[in-house]
This record gives structure tokens, sequence and C-alpha cells, in this order.
């Protein structure tokens, strides 16, 4: 997988370790990045690693099953001392789009999350807004664009070679 932090350069991210439907990857620079589908769920040895992610509204879907509803969940930010945070995210269609990644081309329909911070919660920023753009027939996602820590620059994937399991 290639996966950046906006305003850095891609790298290559290696499949460390599978459980359950928890992927382990892993950086040179040994960096972790886990994700659950296309969510990253928990990272460590970055800026603000993003500790846990729980899901108030059951288990989290994938963008498809996702459209037109709402997900509460509450993530945690160990390094910033901050827990909890209530987050509030409606997907939806943006459209198909073609997508090139190295010299391959797919056709893919973009879906948008717009997450809100609960009013209660620790996190005081804005909405914003990630991004899956995914294969409508066989759900596989093929790249993201994701605020991990609300505030933080964004995080992008491009899957190289779905893993199968």
């Amino acid at each position: 997988m290639l996966a950046w932090f906006d305003g850095t350069d891609p790298a290559f991210i290696v499949l460390q370790s599978v459980s359950g439907n928890r992927l382990t990857w892993a950086t040179a620079a040994r960096q972790l990045v886990i994700t659950e589908g296309p969510y990253v769920v928990q990272t460590s040895g970055t800026e603000a690693d993003l500790s846990r992610v729980i899901t108030v509204t059951g288990k989290l879907l994938p963008p498809l099953q996702a459209i037109g509803r709402e997900q509460i969940r509450l993530i945690d930010v160990q390094k910033q001392r901050r827990f909890g945070w209530r987050l509030r995210s409606i997907f939806s269609e943006s459209g198909e789009e073609k997508l090139a990644i190295l010299d391959r081309e797919y056709t893919v329909l973009k879906i948008t999350e717009e997450v809100t911070p609960d009013p209660d919660s620790a996190y005081r920023g804005g909405s914003y807004q990630n991004e899956y753009w995914v294969d409508r027939n066989t759900g596989i996602y093929w790249k993201t664009r994701q605020t991990l820590v609300p505030g933080l620059p964004g995080f992008n994937a491009e899957v190289l070679k779905p893993y199968t399991g």
C-alpha cells in the first residue's frame, strides 16, 4: 500500500500481520497503521497517535453499506491526553470517478463521509470530510483520505493489491 500524510511524500507500507478483521501495516520508519477495512483505527509512531476507535452505533459499516446512515464513534489520542472525542458521521455518494494507481485505472464510486464533532465532545473544531474510492461491484476500496485526529494533517492510502485473506 502507498500511504502518506498531507504535506509529505507517499511511501510504501507493508502488511505486517492480520488479526481477525484488523490489518497491521508497517513503515520502514517503524510506524504502524492498523486498519479495519478502509478505516484507520489505530496508529503508532506518528505525530499524534490514534490510540483507539470505539463505534457507538455498532460495528464500523463498510462505506458502501454506510451510505445514508449515521455512525457515531469515540476516538482516543493518548499523546494529546484526549479521550472520548465523539464524532458523528453521515456517508453519501459523490459519483463515479476514474482512479489511476501505478498506471492502472479503475472506475470507482467516491463516497464522502461528513464528520461532525458532537457539541459536548472534547474536540471543538469544525466539521471535516473523509473520502473513500470504492469498487461498487466488489466493495474493494482502492483509495482513502481520512482525518485520523481532528486538527492534524489528513492520512492518505492507495491500495496496490487488496488483502483477500
